[in-house]
């Protein structure tokens, strides 16, 4: 047994761990505001906003731990940030210089997991603003299969003044996760562009509106503290 460390203390601080996010809501730093997106069954309109994140997508790719060995609701992991501390992140390291099958268990099951986030304009809702929809990797998939088309490949089907709206249809499924119906979401381009607004200057307006999803999920991370209070 190779352990180069004790792989019960490391337990004992998962569980330390666990269950503390009560103290997330007394955070008083996160000021900026998000508007959340979650389509229902049925059509929907949709038109994908110019932007694009530190790794240059056009979605924002944000890493949680989504663990219940952690607590019972996901949280930010805060390695994807500069100068954020990240216990977690250091639990992980530890875990993968053992060799036991025990420890690569748990470093597997405490891997963090990939979210992505679309600001978008609804169609029928242009008053509500930008919004954000949270998208999982398959649907990325899906969007990206369509940016990458050679019908599209030469086109920025998010441009503001020549991109297109997409049709988002949403059927439901017999199947459940977590006690959840789950929902069967399939996008489709509209044959024609489209501007994004009646003017450029509010398609403009609500281009600048996008918020700065960087600081909004930077400010959801937890520092040892938080985790150990």
């Amino acid at each position: 047994n190779n352990m180069s460390y004790n792989l019960d203390a490391i337990k004992a601080k998962i569980n330390q761990l666990s269950g503390n996010r009560a103290s997330s809501g007394s955070k008083t730093t996160e000021k900026t505001k998000v508007n959340w997106w979650k389509p229902q069954l049925g059509q929907h309109d949709i038109r994908f906003l110019p932007y694009q994140d530190r790794n240059g997508q056009p979605f924002h790719e944000v890493s949680y731990y989504d663990s219940r060995l952690l607590s019972e609701r996901r949280f930010v992991a805060g390695c994807q940030f500069e100068g954020t501390t990240d216990p977690v992140f250091n639990l992980l390291t530890e875990l993968k210089k053992d060799k036991s099958k025990e420890a690569w268990t748990l470093w597997r099951n405490l891997q963090p997991k990939e979210r992505y986030y679309a600001p978008i304009i609804v169609r029928g809702e242009e008053d509500k603003g930008v919004q954000l929809w949270e998208l999982n990797s398959k649907l990325v998939k899906d969007i990206y299969s369509v940016l990458a088309h050679p019908d599209y490949k030469d086109e920025n089907l998010m441009d503001p003044e020549n991109g297109y709206d997409f049709t988002v249809t949403v059927s439901p499924t017999d199947k459940t996760f977590a006690g959840n119906p789950v929902k069967d979401i399939k996008l489709q381009p509209r044959r024609k562009p489209s501007p994004l607004a009646k003017s450029a200057d509010v398609s403009e307006k609500i281009v600048a509106a996008i918020p700065n999803l960087e600081a909004y999920f930077k400010a959801q991370t937890k520092s040892e503290d938080e985790l150990n209070a």
